[in-house]
């Protein structure tokens, strides 16, 4: 660390000098973690938290993918910070990237950021969260609901929606119509796989049988409030 405080004293330092492949001390320090060092960075006027690499990797959306939390933090903090950028090639943003890792401390601390946008679609369709529920990640899922993430946008090659990704990871639409059911019930836990299903049907979400895509309106089989089944 003192290596690098002598360096950041030297006159004309440029901070935002990339190497070879378009990597900035700020984006390599993130990756590696170094929090230390991305606080003494961030303390340098000029310093550029935005700059990408050649994958269009912002620092934050870097900090997200490998759980870098601390260092994610740091970043949300500064003024500028471009809270949507990041995945080039797969149209992903920090969000995706943090609900994708189920790190709910970082989806909280983005959903609070201004003009964060909950329900950008990567080039496949996918939402963060879509990929809250793909990964099994219940909390985030239901944090995004709240924070009014559209429940219905589905993935464009498999034509799977938020709450059927939910279920495959859970054995499929059966159990997942079983945990409806109990989520629709007054003894219910509100936490957990079933809270974040609970979430998702009073938003409005459809539940799908995946060989029957025609939507047919069988209410009255469930008491959760504005559940569309289609079986």
């Amino acid at each position: 660390m003192e290596v690098v405080r002598a360096l950041l004293r030297v006159p004309g330092v440029d901070v935002n000098l990339a190497d070879r492949k378009v990597l900035t001390p700020l984006f390599l320090a993130t990756w590696a973690g170094q929090l230390e060092v991305v606080e003494a960075l961030l303390q340098v006027p000029g310093i550029d938290v935005n700059l990408a690499d050649r994958e269009e990797w912002t620092p934050l959306f870097c900090a997200f993918t490998h759980g870098r939390l601390e260092v994610a933090d740091a970043l949300l903090r500064v003024p500028g910070i471009d809270v949507n950028a990041g995945d080039f090639k797969e149209g992903q943003t920090p969000l995706h990237a943090a609900s994708s890792g189920g790190h709910a401390r970082g989806v909280h601390a983005l959903l609070q950021a201004r003009g964060i946008e909950v329900n950008r679609a990567d080039i496949l369709g996918r939402t963060p969260l879509y990929c809250a529920c793909a990964k099994d990640h219940a909390e985030v899922a239901t944090m995004l609901v709240e924070a009014g993430a559209d429940v219905n946008l589905r993935h464009f090659l498999l034509g799977e929606s938020p709450l059927q990704a939910l279920c495959a990871s859970h054995g499929g639409v059966n159990t997942c119509i079983l945990s409806v059911r109990a989520a629709s019930t007054a003894s219910a836990p509100r936490g957990g796989w079933t809270g974040a299903v609970a979430a998702l049907l009073h938003a409005g979400a459809l539940v799908l049988d995946w060989d029957t895509p025609q939507v047919t309106s069988m209410e009255h089989m469930f008491v959760a409030p504005r559940a569309r089944i289609a079986l």
